[in-house]
């Protein structure tokens, strides 16, 4: 039963995940050539982490990819939204199909694997750092090259907000890691305890 409900969930996934790649492809279709260096946006890294997670089995960058999503990416996507940024109907799918796609798969497991945290964490540093290097300043891929502190009057400096960025996306990502984990595993005991629950009520049902 376990095996089946893990068997399913991971089928679910799949097939969210085949509307993922049509919407990164069309994203990036639609995209002018200038334009393709926000492929460096640390939300599309966290798809193709889930992307590519669910299509060979593996577990880690899924977790990594769902973790992100939930203490970094939607978060700051809906800030955007209501702070008046203009949205697509591509963002939409990308900031959404991908968690859920993740979720499905995870739904599968017993548990989060280890350092999943580290792992969201790195996939907003690394894009972070790489945009300062590979895209157009005034593109400001993941809020690099800004002139001034957007939250001044905690972070008066440039260097302390992005500090401060670093630390509580890491933080954040620990949090997520940290809620899901138990949930998961609450959930597994659960279908655990159902699934014995059936094996006895078919074996009763034998001996009559």
């Amino acid at each position: 039963m376990r095996t089946m409900q893990k068997g399913t969930a991971r089928i679910a996934a799949k097939i969210l995940v085949t509307f993922v790649s049509v919407t990164l492809l069309m994203d990036l279709l639609l995209k002018n050539t200038s334009d393709l260096q926000e492929g460096m946006w640390a939300c599309y890294w966290a798809s193709g982490a889930i992307l590519v997670g669910v299509i060979v089995g593996w577990d880690r960058p899924v977790a990594w990819g769902v973790v992100f999503f939930g203490s970094i990416g939607l978060p700051a996507w809906l800030l955007g939204f209501l702070f008046g940024r203009q949205v697509y109907v591509t963002s939409i799918l990308i900031h959404t199909i991908p968690l859920g796609a993740g979720l499905l798969y995870l739904s599968g497991l017993k548990r989060l694997p280890r350092f999943s945290a580290v792992g969201a964490w790195l996939l907003y540093a690394i894009p972070f750092g790489m945009a300062w290097y590979v895209c157009d300043p005034s593109a400001m891929i993941n809020l690099t090259h800004l002139k001034v502190s957007l939250l001044p009057g905690f972070f008066p400096q440039l260097w302390e907000f992005y500090t401060g960025a670093l630390v509580l996306s890491g933080v954040s990502s620990g949090i997520v890691a940290w809620l899901l984990d138990p949930l998961l595993r609450y959930r597994a005991s659960v279908s655990g305890t159902r699934m014995k629950s059936e094996r006895a009520g078919l074996a009763r049902r034998r001996e009559r």
